[in-house]
């Protein structure tokens, strides 16, 4: 991999992850904030899907900073739901 590939993919994926940070705190936040025996079948699973969006988004940056060192280490590994 190039140099210019590698600082491209470390500042894009550290400058992603403050506004995914702050988009999932404010996810929980309301979460939290909100009665869930209140919620509607809608409301309950469209909560459900920013939260997966929000995993899918995370596990994506990280798989661009393990490509970025070329770790031994590989990523966190899950198993997914093919619907």
């Amino acid at each position: 991999m190039q140099e210019e590939e590698k600082l491209f993919l470390r500042h894009a994926s550290h400058e992603l992850r403050t506004p995914i940070a702050i988009l999932a705190s404010n996810v929980e936040l309301m979460d939290r904030l909100t009665d869930r025996s209140q919620r509607s079948e809608e409301q309950s699973a469209s909560f459900l899907r920013q939260y997966r969006a929000l995993d899918d988004v995370q596990l994506l940056i990280e798989t661009l900073l393990w490509i970025n060192r070329q770790s031994a280490q590989l990523p966190k590994s899950e198993s997914i739901d093919c619907i």
